[in-house]
């Protein structure tokens, strides 16, 4: 073999181990989107229930027909960080009170998980995962489950980033800690209040076409839509303030709750037999929703129940004054024509 041919097949060789290697290089530097993700392939529909544990408490939010409801997870449900099965209490089956969840809540968990990305590897050593605060004694503990029960995955969220916009994350079984961006800590909370639903009242207020306000003392309002023309039918007749009813509507439309009445007293003793101010809200299909302001707790917050829920809200008074409206207030002051009164 001549030696010029020689040169040519070693030069050959030499590319194409040069390739290989480069090619494994890029490969382990820049693995795929789908290797990145914690959940790859997983879809919000693909998860069921989530169970969240830190410090102060857990709470389990699963999915319950169209809605999904939040709870205190039950300690079985909580898996910890040791492959030795915890011990299940007999009466562990005992029923759980469920609420109905916040919805803007729990679709900032699923979009949370859905995108989770391993940005940056931090560490693998065991030593530091108590300086991430990924340890099972720090660390805010999440456990994804589908519909049969069946884990997802289970991961840690440890302390934020240098930057405060990311946190540092650990999956349950590895001693990688990863660097992920999107504040996700926040999204993971275990305050049931904060994620059961305030919503007392939720409608499209182009939809009203009557309003009924009735107070304790018992003066009446009855408000009536015509076209998009409101008026004031009770007490008297009268055209109805744009503004005034502007504000009426966007409060019922939208009322939300500050809090939760946690007494076990009956209607009547929360003053809910005999009101302050019962409102009925009729729609332009025929249908109503009737909300019933109580009477004040401690704080000054009355007690609400909306029709169709067995809650018993509160709402901050502020809230009920731009509801609790009579008719003077709602009256449009019609002027007097100028020159009919000059002829006069």
């Amino acid at each position: 073999m001549s030696g010029k041919k020689l040169f040519y097949i070693t030069a050959i060789l030499a590319v194409a181990v040069l390739g290989i290697i480069l090619g494994e290089k890029l490969t382990n530097s820049s693995p795929s989107g789908k290797s990145q993700m914690f959940f790859p392939g997983v879809t919000e529909k693909d998860i069921s229930a989530v169970i969240i544990k830190d410090n102060t408490g857990s709470v389990k939010i699963r999915r319950k027909g169209d809605i999904w409801v939040v709870s205190s997870a039950p300690e079985s449900d909580v898996k910890s960080d040791s492959p030795v099965a915890q011990d299940q209490a007999s009466d562990e089956t005992a029923a759980i009170e469920e609420y109905a969840a916040d919805s803007a809540s729990v679709a900032a968990i699923l979009e949370k998980l859905t995108s989770m990305k391993k940005d940056e590897l931090i560490s693998e050593n065991p030593a530091k995962q108590t300086i991430f605060e990924v340890d099972s004694n720090s660390g805010v503990f999440i456990d994804v489950l589908d519909a049969n029960g069946t884990p997802k995955g289970s991961f840690l969220i440890g302390k934020n980033g240098p930057d405060w916009s990311s946190n540092y994350v650990r999956m349950i079984g590895s001693n990688s800690v990863y660097m992920v961006k999107g504040s996700i800590k926040y999204s993971f909370f275990t305050d049931q209040k904060r994620w059961r639903d305030k919503s007392i009242v939720k409608f499209d207020k182009a939809s009203v076409s009557k309003i009924s306000l009735k107070r304790k003392d018992g003066v009446s309002v009855t408000l009536a839509k015509k076209d998009t023309s409101w008026s004031i039918e009770e007490p008297f007749s009268s055209p109805a303030k744009k503004d005034q009813i502007d504000e009426l509507l966007n409060s019922l439309s939208q009322l939300k709750a500050t809090d939760f009445e946690g007494s076990s007293s009956s209607d009547s003793a929360l003053g809910l037999l005999n009101p302050e101010l019962y409102t009925d809200i009729t729609f332009s299909n025929g249908t109503s929703r009737k909300v019933i302001f109580g009477a004040k707790d401690s704080q000054d917050r009355y007690r609400v129940k909306a029709e169709g829920k067995d809650v018993v809200f509160l709402v901050n008074e502020y809230e009920f004054n731009k509801i609790n409206k009579d008719a003077s207030s709602l009256k449009e002051e019609i002027k007097a024509d100028s020159a009919a009164v000059s002829q006069k």
